[in-house]
């Protein structure tokens, strides 16, 4: 879930893409969806997130859905790193 200054930079038309009512615990509002490539510290992917017609949503959201999906995530107590590969590369974590 994108605000709708994002799509602006990206020159996304929002009210074009598909839409989407969503409810959740704090209310319930419409998105619209767009397919984009999304940039993960250099691992690129396809994936179709949604856009905020309204301006002022103050986060971007980023879920399980359409993000974490694509990538191998492991976390290290030890060193205190975060690492990251594309599902689709055979490089181990």
């Amino acid at each position: 879930m994108f605000q709708r200054e994002v799509a602006d930079d990206l020159e996304i038309e929002v009210l074009d893409g598909y839409p989407f009512y969503l409810t959740t615990l704090a209310g319930s509002f419409t998105a619209y969806a767009h397919t984009v490539v999304l940039d993960t510290f250099g691992i690129q992917f396809e994936s179709t997130v949604m856009f905020m017609p309204a301006y002022g949503i103050t986060r971007n959201i980023l879920g399980r859905k359409g993000w974490l999906e694509n990538l191998n995530m492991a976390l290290t107590m030890d060193d205190e790193a975060i690492y990251l590969s594309s599902l689709s590369s055979n490089e181990n974590l």
